[in-house]
């Protein structure tokens, strides 16, 4: 699962999921766009919007799938929710939560956080260069990271991917569409034609 506002779905965002599925032996990603998102600002673009060019990114790249479950529930989008929701789906699955470091180490602030953990195993994306081994966040308590999954154990690994980081900034791209300038280098060129025929962040 990849979570997210998706406001909206950059070329970043593509370029780390790619990476995880080629590295880790990884079936298929959801992603799911956040409708009310706990702990950041809410989203300028409305949901509706935000899934349908989640769907426009990934469709047809096999291992992606757009996921509109949060957009669909009500209230907050509680990843505890959603992670109940597709364990009871798929009972017999393996689920891993991809994340940056950023969010990673805030993760004793978010709903549930003592369940989530025994819930799923955790694919953390790191700066380069970040050793994460010798850094791992204060509650991980002295466990330390691992470079693969090991499915025998039970939830709550925490796997780690030194991945390039993207240097788009959601906020910067929202405010040179609303400039109008060029952004095709930022987006997958059916969301900017999506973004550009519904005026969105304009």
């Amino acid at each position: 699962m990849f979570g997210g506002t998706f406001d909206p779905i950059h070329a970043g965002h593509l370029r780390l999921l790619g990476a995880v599925l080629e590295r880790l032996p990884i079936e298929v990603i959801h992603v799911v766009p956040a409708a009310v998102p706990p702990l950041r600002p809410q989203p300028v673009a409305d949901a509706e919007h935000r899934v349908a060019m989640v769907h426009i990114a990934v469709s047809g790249t096999e291992g992606l799938f757009c996921d509109r479950r949060e957009i669909d529930r009500d209230g907050i989008s509680y990843t505890l929710l959603t992670v109940r929701e597709m364990l009871r789906e798929m009972p017999a699955c393996r689920l891993a939560l991809i994340l940056g470091r950023d969010a990673f180490d805030k993760l004793p602030r978010w709903h549930g956080f003592d369940e989530l953990r025994t819930l799923v195993d955790f694919v953390v994306i790191n700066r380069p260069g970040f050793d994460a081994a010798a850094s791992p966040p204060p509650w991980m308590a002295g466990k330390s990271m691992a470079t693969g999954f090991d499915l025998d154990a039970p939830p709550g690994r925490v796997v780690a991917l030194e991945i390039p980081p993207s240097d788009i900034s959601a906020t910067e791209l929202r405010r040179r569409l609303a400039d109008d300038e060029d952004v095709s280098d930022m987006l997958p060129p059916d969301v900017y034609a999506y973004i550009r025929e519904h005026r969105l962040y304009a």
